[in-house]
C-alpha cells in the first residue's frame, strides 16, 4: 500500500484510508497488549510503588511540619482502551502529507497516575514568597469574616454539648428573618470570592441561591415582617441552612493558600536529589492547571521516570474531597458516571467470575501512601482488594445525590456477601528510606532500567 499517497483520503473520512479499519485495529490491539504486558508487570508496578514511597519519605524530611498522603492508581484496561481510541482519534485528524512514513499516537501519561493530598500545613503569617504572602492576606481577610459570621451562628444557634430535648417546629430564634437571611446571602457572596471563574456551573449555583434569597427578602419586605423573628418554619420552607453555608465557605478559605504551598513544596522535593536521580525519575516541563466548570481544582504536574511520564495532581485535601464526594464529584464527568453491575447470586460461579472479570476490567487498581504516625521515617502503602477498588469508583458521587442512597443500600449488599465473590484481599506495604537503596540496589531494578515503555506508532 502506498500510504503517502492515499493519506489525502484518510483524512477525508477513510474511503480508500492510507490504514484501513483492519490496520488500525490491529494498531490498537497491539498497542493495548503492549501496555497490559508492561503496566501489570509486577517489576514494573514495584518500582512505581517505590517512586511514591520515595517521594512521601522526601516530603516527610523536608517538612517534618507538615502532612500529606498520595492516592495513586494504575488505569484500569476499559480506560486504556477508551483513551486509545481518543488518541487514534486525534492522530487520524491530524495526519498530514510529510516525508514520514508512519502513523504517531502520543503515549498515555497518566497509565500510572499520582495524587500529592496536603493533609497539614503549620499556620503561616508571614512569607517573603510575594504570591504566598498575597494568598496569606485574603485568608487573614476571609477568617475576620468567619469570626463575625461564626459570632452571629453562635448568638442564634448557641452550642449546646449535652443531648438536646426535642425542639418543637415553631421555635423562635433570637434574631429577624432579615437578619438570617441578610447573612445567608453574604457568606454566599463571599464563597463566590473563593472559587475560580472556569467553575461556571459551581458558581451559577451560588448565584441562583442569591437570587432565591434575595426573593425571600423581597417577600418579607413585602409582607412587613422585617422586624419579625426567625423560626424553624422559615428555615425549612426556604431551605437554607446558615450553618451548612457557612461551613462551606469555611471549607475553602486554606484551598488557594495550601494548593499553592504544596505545589511548590513539591517542585522543590527534586532539587539535587539523589535518590529520585538513581530511581530515574525528574520533573517533566509539562505543568498544567485544571479548573472545571464543575469546581475541579488540581495542579497538574509530569514526572519523567523509566515507565515514561507519569500524571501528578497536587491538590488540598478539600479539593480532593470535594473531587470525590462534592460538586465536582466524578460523576457528574462526561463519561465518569459508573452504573453499578447487578449482583451475582455468590452461588453462581459463572455469574461470580463475570461480575470480577467486569469490576477488573473497569476500576482501576488503588492504593495510598501514608505516613506512619508511629514510625517516624516510615511510609505505608496500601492496596486496595477488588471490593475496594469498585466501590472506591463507583461511589463518588455527590453527597446528597439521589444516587447516594441507592449506593449506600448497593454496597451494603454486596460487603454482606464480599468473602463469597471478592477473593482478592488488601495489603499493605511498608517503606524506609534504606528499603528504596536496597530496591534500587537489587538485580529486579537493573533489570527495569533494561526495558523500555510502549512505543507507539504504525511505520512502514
Amino acid at each position: 500500500m502506498n500510504r503517502k499517497n492515499n493519506r489525502n483520503d484518510f483524512i477525508a473520512g477513510l474511503n480508500q484510508p492510507a490504514f484501513t479499519k483492519d490496520d488500525l485495529d490491529k494498531f490498537k490491539q497491539k498497542q493495548y497488549q503492549k501496555y497490559m504486558d508492561f503496566y501489570r508487570d509486577e517489576s514494573t508496578q514495584e518500582y512505581f510503588l517505590n517512586v511514591v514511597a520515595a517521594i512521601l519519605l522526601a516530603y516527610r524530611e523536608r517538612y517534618p511540619d507538615c502532612s500529606a498522603k498520595i492516592p495513586c492508581r494504575e488505569k484500569s484496561p476499559t480506560s486504556i482502551r477508551a483513551k486509545l481510541d481518543d488518541y487514534i482519534d486525534e492522530a487520524k485528524s491530524s495526519y498530514k502529507d510529510n516525508d514520514e512514513h508512519s502513523f504517531h499516537i502520543k503515549p498515555i501519561k497518566d497509565a500510572f497516575a499520582m495524587k500529592f493530598i496536603s493533609l497539614s500545613l503549620p499556620p503561616i503569617a508571614y512569607s517573603p514568597d510575594s504570591e504566598i504572602q498575597a494568598l496569606i492576606d485574603e485568608k487573614n481577610e476571609n477568617t475576620k469574616f468567619l469570626g463575625e459570621m461564626q459570632k452571629f451562628n453562635a448568638q442564634v444557634f448557641p452550642e449546646v454539648f449535652s443531648k438536646k430535648l426535642p425542639k418543637d417546629n415553631n421555635n423562635t430564634y433570637s434574631c429577624t428573618k432579615l437578619e438570617y437571611f441578610n447573612n445567608c446571602k453574604r457568606v454566599l457572596e463571599q464563597i463566590l470570592t473563593l472559587t475560580h471563574a472556569n467553575a461556571t456551573n459551581l458558581n451559577d449555583s451560588y448565584k441562583n441561591s442569591i437570587d432565591d434569597i434575595n426573593n425571600c427578602i423581597s417577600i418579607i419586605e413585602a409582607m412587613g415582617e422585617q422586624d419579625s423573628l426567625l423560626t424553624d418554619k422559615d428555615i425549612h420552607d426556604s431551605g437554607f441552612d446558615f450553618k451548612k453555608i457557612l461551613k462551606d465557605f469555611n471549607s475553602r478559605i486554606n484551598d488557594r493558600l495550601d494548593l499553592t504551598i504544596s505545589t511548590k513544596q513539591f517542585n522543590a522535593l527534586f532539587e539535587s536529589n539523589d535518590i529520585f536521580d538513581k530511581l530515574g525519575i525528574s520533573l517533566n516541563h509539562e505543568t498544567k492547571e485544571k479548573r472545571t466548570k464543575s469546581g475541579y481544582v488540581s495542579n497538574f504536574i509530569y514526572l519523567n521516570t523509566l515507565l515514561g511520564t507519569i500524571e501528578c495532581q497536587i491538590q488540598s485535601n478539600h479539593e480532593y474531597e470535594e473531587g470525590n464526594h462534592g460538586y465536582s464529584a466524578h460523576h457528574k464527568l462526561r463519561g465518569k458516571a459508573i452504573i453499578p453491575k447487578p449482583i451475582p447470586n455468590p452461588d453462581n460461579k459463572e455469574q461470580v467470575k463475570e461480575y470480577i472479570r467486569i469490576i477488573r476490567d473497569t476500576a482501576p487498581q488503588s492504593y495510598v501512601a501514608r505516613m506512619d504516625c508511629n514510625e517516624n521515617e516510615r511510609i505505608t502503602i496500601q492496596k486496595f482488594s477488588d471490593y475496594n477498588n469498585y466501590k472506591n469508583l463507583v461511589s463518588q458521587v455527590t453527597k446528597g445525590d439521589p444516587s447516594e442512597k441507592y449506593l449506600l443500600s448497593y454496597f451494603g449488599k454486596l460487603y454482606a456477601i464480599q468473602s463469597k465473590i471478592f477473593k482478592s484481599q488488601e495489603s499493605t506495604l511498608g517503606f524506609i528510606p534504606s528499603d528504596i537503596e536496597d530496591y534500587i540496589a537489587s538485580s529486579k531494578f537493573a533489570d527495569l532500567k533494561g526495558k523500555s515503555s510502549p512505543q507507539f506508532e504504525i511505520t512502514d
